[in-house]
Formats: structure tokens, sequence, C-alpha cells
């Protein structure tokens, strides 16, 4: 027991993170032709992504979901470090694109990762960022505690408990594991609906039994197929309250979903 306590420290301080998936920046100034500041007429957002090299043509699909102005692929070698480890080298893509800022409609048909949904959901406390109409269902999502509005498809605690196993089999196997477990909960696919804190549903939300058997199961994919079959049945119980679930948001999240599998390393299917 002893071993085991020492060993999941060392795996927790240890830094292991090759890939951070997305990094997503909101554009209101950039230089113009003659090397001044100017304020862009349309804010854009920035996103920069990496992957493995092959999953290279997925990582390609995912960014044109979200029309991009321009993107700028290219490959390079990360070669990871760790003195519990042998060096390891590691192929990747590097995506740059840039796209408009989306005017705030109905939150139940946005997708992306966690990080994505949380950058939105601050954006729609500016002026203009939300379309007329739908300013109170922003506010819902803004004033829930903690999550606002923002839920993880897949648990942090079964992301948790996932990588704990991926780190110690990959130790039992003196292999490396090289990801971040913060890096790999951000970049995880999200979701804003309007059942956070509401402990009547949280078995539905919180229940890291189910997921982690759909998991051993069906991979990740399983797990957000059910999730959306849930949010379904919800919309025919509370249709007042619950959102409708869109096929196009589906597939989008599950297109996102892959990338972010087999970038992280996880079971897809």
């Amino acid at each position: 027991m002893k071993k085991l306590l020492v060993l999941l420290f060392a795996l927790l301080l240890s830094n292991t993170a090759v890939f951070s998936q997305n990094a997503y920046k909101v554009l209101r100034s950039a230089s113009n032709r003659v090397g001044k500041i100017a304020t862009l007429s349309t804010p854009r957002i920035t996103r920069h992504l990496t992957a493995p090299k092959s999953s290279a043509k997925l990582a390609q699909q995912v960014v044109a979901l979200n029309a991009p102005k321009y993107t700028n692929v290219y490959f390079r070698n990360t070669t990871f470090k760790n003195k519990y480890w042998p060096a390891t080298t590691v192929p990747q893509v590097v995506i740059s694109t840039e796209f408009k800022v989306p005017l705030l409609r109905e939150p139940s048909t946005l997708w992306g990762s966690y990080r994505y949904l949380k950058e939105l959901v601050r954006l729609s406390q500016e002026p203009g960022a939300v379309a007329k109409g739908y300013e109170r269902k922003w506010r819902k999502i803004r004033d829930v505690a903690t999550y606002r509005g923002v839920h993880h498809i897949v648990n942090k605690s079964t992301l948790k408990e996932i990588y704990t196993r991926k780190k110690i089999k990959s130790q039992n196997n003196h292999k490396p594991y090289p990801v971040h477990l913060g890096e790999m909960q951000n970049d995880a696919p999200g979701i804003i609906h309007p059942f956070h804190g509401n402990p009547e549903f949280a078995p539905m939300f919180h229940n890291i039994n189910h997921q982690l058997a759909l998991y051993d199961e069906g991979g990740v994919r399983a797990i957000i197929l059910d999730y959306f079959d849930h949010m379904q049945e919800l919309h025919k119980l509370y249709p007042n309250e619950a959102p409708a679930i869109y096929q196009e948001m589906v597939n989008n999240t599950l297109k996102e979903a892959q990338l972010w599998a087999e970038t992280y390393r996880l079971r897809w299917k």
C-alpha cells in the first residue's frame, strides 16, 4: 500500500505534458499594413491546436467546423524528457486558425471543448455579444455558481480515474504517458445545459461508475452518445427546460471528441 501511494505521488508531481491541445484567444486589435495597431471591426478568435501527426486529417476537419478565415498547418517532432523515463519523440501536427467571434444565440446549439465554451460564456457578458432575445438565457448560465453553465460530458472525476489507470499501466510497462490531467480536462468535450446545480439531475451528470462502465465497453464515443440520449429523453419530459438536441451539434461534438481522445491517448470506441 505504501509503495502504491509513493507511486501515485510521483505520478502526480511528474511533468509529463507533451500535448496542450487547444489554446484560444480573442483578438480585438491587430497590426495593419503600416505596422500600427488598429481595432478590428469584428473581433476574432484564434485557435492553436496540437495533435498527433497520425490525426492530422481529422484535426483539419475539426478546425474547419468553425469556418476559419485562414488556417496554417505545420509538422514538428516534440521530444518528451522526464527523469523517470527515457526521452520519447512524438510526431505532431500544429494548426493555427482564426475565425469570427460567433453572435451568441441558443446556448444548447454550441459545441467544443470545455475551455472554448468557458471562453464563450465570458464573452457573453460583453455588450453586443448576445443576440436579442437570448440575453436572459445567457444570464441564467452565468448565474450558475462555480460551473458558469459549462459541463464536462465526460466528467472530471471519470477522467481522473481513467488518467490514473493509464499512468499506472504505463509505469508497470516502463513506458511514458505524456499527458497532463489538467490539460486533458480543459480540452475535454463540453456542453452548455440548464441543469447544473440541480440535485435532481446529479445522478445523470455525475455518475462516475456508469461512465467508467461505458468507457470500458465502448470508449469515449459511448459516453458521448449516452449523454445525448439522456438529454433527448429530458427534452421529451421537460420541453420548456431541457434544450432540443440537434444532429449537427452531435456530429460536431463527436469529431471534436475523437480528436481529443486520439490526442490524449484515450480509447475512442
